[in-house]
């Protein structure tokens, strides 16, 4: 258009001059004053023709800036693998930071950003039952949520034209090779432990890039039980002895392959849409090489509350399967007592040698009070490890007399024992 315009100009200067020619032929040429008002008016209009080009001119620019800005917001939700290689000109020196600097900067970096980071980098090896690729995950559109972690970041993804949301744990080995073989064999111990129980929660696929270890999980449907129990306020006796059992069943099935949690809590214990617990989080699990009755000492004082007395004192006697004992008789007492608060206060002197753990009013259980679980946990409470009773000795306990571990394994949650009815009674779901 803009072409087909300036082309009629010459024309135009043409038809400008014709009539200028004709009138000053008419006109006495002599006469001066004449003369210049015609040339002031061919002039004029020479100005105008030009003004108007100028005016087409920046039309068509305008034109062409929309079109461009509509074709670019058309693209917006769309990033190109070139936008996603900006995100690699972080300049953080990834290799050296050590875990608090590593949470911090997660904390402070937006989630895209740090997703891109993460699937952008190098993979050099890949294991597990999906043979999936790292460049097929995309981030979750309602849930962009992170979880901050001891040990990494969870972020919640799902793979491309699949709806099935999958939990995406991030942890940073720094290129060091201890570190990085360390969590290659907490997933194999994971992977090896899921295929014995189905309270086990499923490993899908682990990657060891250049910086990260990713491993992919699915997303657990109703949280933990802590998290339930945060919003119901507290679980009936039957869900707290139906739980207790699945988790049992479970570690009794690890320990028959020679692998202690070393991590059993209400916050790794996840509820799928089956309404099945699942034991997940193998970050302190380890391979036990020795017997379930030799005592090693213990050469590091742990920071962490609920373990056992044992392990809070320096050169204590220590065994990693009377160490799940205590935390499995730790799960028990976390899910039934309401009050975390008073739960906790059980626990703030456990390194003390008169330390014992007592049930009292305060913990408001269901009357009439189940004097089987007082029991047992008494016995799995103990201070001296070499009293309390295997993981194996439990599942004959009185308090699970009447629990079939074997069908336990194959049957789904009674409905009347289905996670859903917990919050029914609290009215969140029809």
């Amino acid at each position: 258009m803009l072409k087909k315009f300036t082309s009629s100009l010459p024309v135009l200067s043409s038809q400008f001059s014709s009539d200028y020619l004709s009138r000053s032929g008419q006109a006495d040429i002599n006469d001066s004053f004449h003369g210049n008002q015609q040339e002031s008016i061919l002039l004029a209009s020479a100005h105008q023709v030009c003004q108007l080009a100028s005016i087409s001119l920046n039309c068509s620019d305008v034109i062409d800036n929309c079109r461009t800005r509509k074709r670019k917001s058309r693209a917006g939700g769309r990033r190109t693998r070139k936008d996603r290689n900006n995100h690699n000109q972080l300049c953080i020196d990834w290799a050296n930071l050590d875990k608090k600097e590593f949470m911090k900067l997660v904390s402070s970096l937006n989630i895209a950003d740090l997703f891109c980071e993460v699937t952008m980098d190098t993979v050099r090896f890949s294991e597990g039952a999906k043979k999936w690729q790292m460049c097929e995950y995309v981030l979750q559109r309602k849930d962009r949520r992170i979880f901050v972690g001891g040990q990494g970041f969870v972020l919640f993804v799902r793979r491309r034209q699949h709806s099935s949301s999958l939990a995406m744990k991030v942890c940073l080995h720094s290129a060091c090779r201890s570190r990085t073989e360390r969590y290659q064999l907490k997933a194999n111990l994971q992977i090896a432990a899921q295929r014995e129980s189905r309270f086990i929660s499923d490993l899908l696929v682990y990657y060891i890039t250049a910086k990260f270890f990713v491993s992919v999980m699915y997303k657990a449907k109703h949280s933990s039980l802590k998290v339930i129990k945060r919003e119901i306020g507290s679980f009936p006796t039957g869900f707290v002895k139906y739980y207790s059992a699945c988790v049992l069943s479970a570690v009794h099935r690890l320990h028959r392959i020679g692998i202690c949690h070393k991590d059993i809590k209400a916050d790794n214990v996840l509820i799928d849409h089956r309404g099945l617990p699942q034991l997940a989080d193998f970050g302190l699990a380890v391979e036990c090489k020795t017997g379930r009755d030799s005592y090693v000492p213990n050469k590091r004082v742990t920071t962490m509350q609920y373990y056992p007395p044992e392990c809070l004192v320096l050169g204590a006697g220590t065994n990693d399967y009377k160490i799940d004992s205590w935390l499995f008789g730790f799960f028990v007492s976390e899910i039934c007592i309401p009050s975390s608060a008073h739960m906790w206060s059980k626990f703030q002197n456990s390194a003390d040698p008169c330390w014992r753990f007592h049930l009292c009013e305060a913990c408001q259980l269901e009357e009439p009070r189940d004097q089987s679980l007082e029991k047992l946990l008494r016995s799995l409470l103990r201070r001296d490890p070499s009293r309390r009773p295997s993981i194996r000795e439990t599942t004959r306990a009185p308090y699970f007399g009447d629990v079939s571990f074997s069908q336990l394994e194959c049957d789904y949650p009674p409905d009347e024992l289905h996670v859903k009815h917990l919050f029914m009674e609290k009215g969140d779901i029809e």
